[in-house]
């Protein structure tokens, strides 16, 4: 038997979710096992995916919210994979406001958890997304060694 979580703030995100996949948006979670008792790293991919959604809509400080909520369960679940995901998340933040210092320690994060978690399609990703970072700011050779590292 499964035991439900009692978290009226899950909840809530997961009810805003539902309303996004009602209106047609891609949804992925599935409801009952996200809820059940012990799957942090379930409860970690709601408020991921709800940062994901706010981040599309430009609504940064409650993306921001919803990547630290979810940061601490990935941790707790002791996945690296969906703790690089948030740090990976946080840095296109960051990156799209023209904030590349918190983005770069972002995405240095994000290869760290990558690295430990053995996902070399997560790394190559991030890799381009540091040489994208570099190639704005006009440092092409830095730009040129990540992207050659990404492959």
């Amino acid at each position: 038997m499964i035991e439900k979580l009692n978290d009226p703030a899950l909840e809530e995100e997961l009810e805003k979710l539902d309303d996004l996949a009602q209106a047609g948006q891609p949804q992925e979670l599935k409801r009952e096992t996200i809820k059940a008792l012990g799957d942090l790293s379930g409860q970690g991919e709601v408020y991921r995916n709800r940062g994901v959604v706010c981040a599309v809509t430009d609504e940064k400080a409650q993306a921001l919210a919803m990547y630290e909520k979810a940061l601490p369960l990935f941790e707790q679940a002791d996945n690296p994979g969906g703790q690089g995901q948030v740090y990976r998340n946080l840095g296109e933040i960051h990156a799209r406001t023209g904030e590349t210092a918190k983005a770069l320690a972002m995405y240095e994060k994000a290869l760290q958890c990558f690295e430990k978690a053995g996902s070399t399609l997560a790394l190559g990703a991030v890799y381009f997304d540091r040489g994208r970072i570099h190639a704005r700011v006009g440092e092409t050779g830095q730009a040129l060694a990540m992207y050659e590292q990404a492959l």
